[in-house]
């Protein structure tokens, strides 16, 4: 089995809503050797002793942006439709973009202390 090489790969915790770090893909300030085109979001609630613990209720983007300032969303995981822990896979589309970042856009903690979120990006 052949597998693309991974070019984009981003895990940050939330405990509120906002955004994570700006992952750059420009020659500006180069973070990856190329734009990944297809992405995989992954979101998984843990309790304060860092076990399995899902969140009531999250809505959580990978987005992306050609000048830095206005987002668009490229992947979603969204409580309701994608269960804790399901790795939401994209790549029916192609994003050509210069900066990647994290958007947790509504949370609700419930019984979890955290929500963990993994992004990953292949060619």
């Amino acid at each position: 089995m052949l597998h693309a090489p991974v070019l984009y790969s981003q895990q940050n915790s939330f405990t509120t809503t906002g955004t994570q770090e700006i992952v750059t893909t420009s020659a500006s300030g180069i973070k990856m050797q190329a734009v990944p085109s297809k992405f995989a979001l992954q979101v998984s609630g843990l309790n304060s002793s860092g076990t399995t613990q899902a969140a009531s209720a999250w809505n959580v983007a990978l987005e992306g942006s050609l000048d830095g300032y206005n987002w668009t969303a490229i992947q979603t995981h969204v409580s309701g439709t994608n269960a804790d822990g399901v790795v939401v896979w994209g790549g029916s589309n192609f994003y050509e973009v210069n900066y990647i970042r994290l958007h947790c856009i509504s949370l609700t903690l419930g019984s979890a202390a955290k929500i963990l979120v993994t992004a990953l990006g292949v060619d």
